[in-house]
């Protein structure tokens, strides 16, 4: 079994889903690799043996390339918000995979009592969430009022702006309002197309509606609406359609898929054992 590190001790708070992924995968490593999960701007002096370091380099939501990439103590790093070229392609070097950001809040499924099906939820869609102060969602609140102001009561929603993130609702509000909705709009964040919201929403069977996402891996099988802000009225319009009909069960195999393989912990600790010893 591997050394794992946990340099700040508060995963536990959030994104417990991060650590549980490290814990599993020094499981499954033997005792040459040391596995060490940090916020990317976090300094760690690394011991001075020939162990293999294994980083989980978390936040930093700017897509820069992380700390230590070229330290030659660094054997792979596993990264939040990894280096993107001018496509949204992730920029390749053998040290970095891109890691999920997972969901925020701890044990999701567990706090609620069944996952409703999709035809029992009451609302069509759902957004709680802040606008931030780098402007990255003021066209998507400009187009959701529009939509709110011109479409009356054709679509059963619920939408909170707040302050400060974290701050709209408390978890238990939060992860029932993800269960009782078809669609989770996911905007962007303060800085990249990427959220927690995105995999807070799949965690409950809400299929998150977004405008862009980066091409990482571990995007190309997900459930995904897909739309443009400014003609959300008709986005929604054909998804909500699309999704009360009997074709729309590729999709919800799709969110059973994404929770067994990319939201899974083990199934995230085995494919990136796998990354780590096919490593060139």
């Amino acid at each position: 079994m591997a050394q794992l590190i946990d340099i700040k001790k508060d995963f536990d708070l959030g994104n417990n889903f991060l650590l549980e992924t490290a814990t599993k995968l020094a499981g499954l490593l033997n005792d040459e690799y040391r596995v060490i999960i940090k916020y990317d701007s976090q300094d760690y002096n690394f011991p001075s043996d020939n162990k293999k370091n294994i980083l989980f380099s978390t936040s930093r939501e700017t897509h820069d390339f992380p700390r230590y990439c070229e330290n030659e103590n660094v054997y792979m790093i596993f990264h939040n918000y990894s280096v993107l070229d001018n496509w949204g392609y992730p920029l390749k070097n053998n040290k970095v995979v891109p890691l999920p950001l997972g969901p925020f809040i701890n044990n999701l499924q567990e706090k609620v009592e069944e996952i409703k099906p999709f035809y029992q939820r009451e609302y069509d869609f759902c957004f709680v969430g802040q606008m931030p102060h780098t402007g990255t969602r003021d066209k998507f609140k400009r187009c959701l009022d529009r939509l709110l102001e011109e479409t009356g009561d054709k679509f059963k929603s619920y939408v909170k702006y707040t302050e400060n993130f974290g701050t709209g609702l408390d978890h238990e509000e939060y992860i029932e309002l993800l269960n009782n909705s078809k669609i989770c709009l996911c905007p962007q964040g303060a800085f990249s197309e990427e959220n927690f919201r995105f995999f807070e929403s799949v965690s409950l069977g809400a299929i998150p509606m977004i405008e862009r996402l980066p091409k990482f891996w571990y995007y190309e099988k997900a459930p995904i609406c897909f739309a443009r802000w400014e003609f959300l009225d008709k986005y929604l319009s054909k998804s909500l359609n699309f999704l009360n009909s009997q074709e729309a069960n590729i999709v919800f195999d799709q969110v059973a898929l994404y929770n067994n393989t990319v939201l899974n912990p083990d199934w995230l600790a085995e494919y990136f054992k796998h990354k780590i010893e096919t490593k060139n």
